[in-house]
């Protein structure tokens, strides 16, 4: 992504000062910067303060999380109070051994201090053989508090099968909202037609 800016920047610079082609530079510009104005916040690296609930097993000294899977079963863990303001998404990082991925998903949640939610849902089969996948949080309590987020739960499925997983961490991030870039493009398009009248 920074070289993508650098290199339009690189266009910008070198095209005649009324060409009409730097109203679109100067949109993609924008766009390329619209994921790196809200940093990453990690929620777990999956360490030693993880627990578990109900019948599964989790090693904190292999980040390995193995088991039957039943309806509701949790593995959680708190922080210190963190701002997530502006994320909207979570990435996680998993290795599912092949073989032991139920067939159903389960949700990560954010909690706030008064204990709202934040959802994202994900497949265990998304990661056999070793991923990251980043889901929308969809699910959002009204009241929830983005600015004091203090735990984490994932949740399980119910699939009552046999689950091998190596958690690695996951992260919140920003992901643009399909509407950001509609409304950039658009402005995009309304300077560019602006351009060619004022020429001709």
């Amino acid at each position: 992504m920074v070289a993508f800016a650098k290199l339009l920047s690189v266009v910008y610079l070198t095209l005649p000062t009324m060409h009409p082609l730097k109203t679109a530079v100067i949109s993609a510009l924008a766009l390329a910067a619209i994921p790196s104005l809200v940093s990453a916040q990690t929620i777990t690296t999956f360490d030693g303060d993880t627990g578990t609930d109900d019948a599964w097993t989790f090693n904190s000294s292999t980040n390995r999380l193995s088991g039957i899977e039943g309806l509701g079963y949790l593995l959680y863990g708190s922080t210190a109070s963190t701002d997530f303001t502006g994320i909207t998404s979570i990435t996680l990082t998993a290795n599912v051994v092949a073989g032991f991925a139920p067939v159903n998903g389960f949700t990560f949640l954010l909690l706030d201090g008064e204990e709202d939610t934040a959802t994202a849902t994900f497949d265990w089969s998304e990661f056999v053989g070793g991923t990251s996948v980043t889901a929308v949080l969809m699910d959002v309590s009204p009241s929830f508090n983005f600015g004091n987020v203090i735990a984490w739960n994932l949740v399980s499925g119910s699939s009552n099968t046999n689950l091998d997983v190596n958690l690695i961490s996951a992260v919140g991030t920003a992901v643009p909202e399909p509407s950001t870039f509609a409304i950039l493009a658009g402005m995009s398009a309304m300077f560019i037609v602006s351009s060619h009248r004022r020429r001709a």
